[in-house]
């Protein structure tokens, strides 16, 4: 019996110690089972934080990380995974140190090193940087197909043309020519 509640104690320490944040907390916890699926397949744009439960710097950021969470829910998941427990993973992203925050945006294969000030603010707007980048970037690519559809091109060389027949209609042309000539 007192082996049986030796090993129960024992396994409840262990289980407490192990994880910084509350499953109620707005950041998931993150382990080799969900990571692919949740942060790398995933469209989100995400910040994870790699941490070790004995480590002092992880355990004094948890407030403000939780306080990040919350303030990003909807636009940035936030995650935190146990790099102590998860080695192979958290090798993987280079993680040498702890706390290491890493922000997942456009490239998945290549996470941005986070290295700013561990206050909710500095990262959240961090984070959302990155989803404004990576927003830029989809619409960049978007409007770079559009531009090279050729059906598109027709149609927009159709519109600059009837613009400047109706601007040669109008005079607008030479009203234009004669602002830039005077200058």
């Amino acid at each position: 019996m007192r082996a049986i509640l030796g090993s129960l104690f024992l396994w409840l320490f262990v289980h407490q110690s192990v994880a910084l944040y509350p499953s109620s907390s707005d950041v998931v916890d993150l382990t080799p089972a969900n990571f692919d699926r949740l942060v790398l397949q995933g469209d989100a744009v995400w910040v994870v934080e790699f941490y070790a439960p004995w480590c002092g710097h992880c355990k004094s950021l948890v407030p403000e990380y939780q306080k990040a969470a919350t303030a990003l829910k909807g636009a940035v998941k936030v995650g935190a995974m146990n790099a102590d427990e998860h080695k192979s993973l958290a090798g993987e992203y280079g993680v040498r140190g702890f706390p290491t925050l890493k922000i997942f945006g456009a490239n998945k294969k290549s996470p941005i090193d986070y290295s700013g000030q561990r206050t909710a603010d500095a990262i959240a707007e961090a984070a959302l940087a990155e989803v404004k980048k990576k927003e830029n970037d989809k619409l960049k690519n978007c409007l770079t197909k559009w531009y090279q559809d050729e059906v598109f091109k027709s149609e927009c060389r159709q519109i600059y043309l009837d613009e400047r027949t109706e601007f040669r209609r109008t005079g607008i042309m030479k009203k234009h020519r004669n602002l830039l000539q005077q200058q």
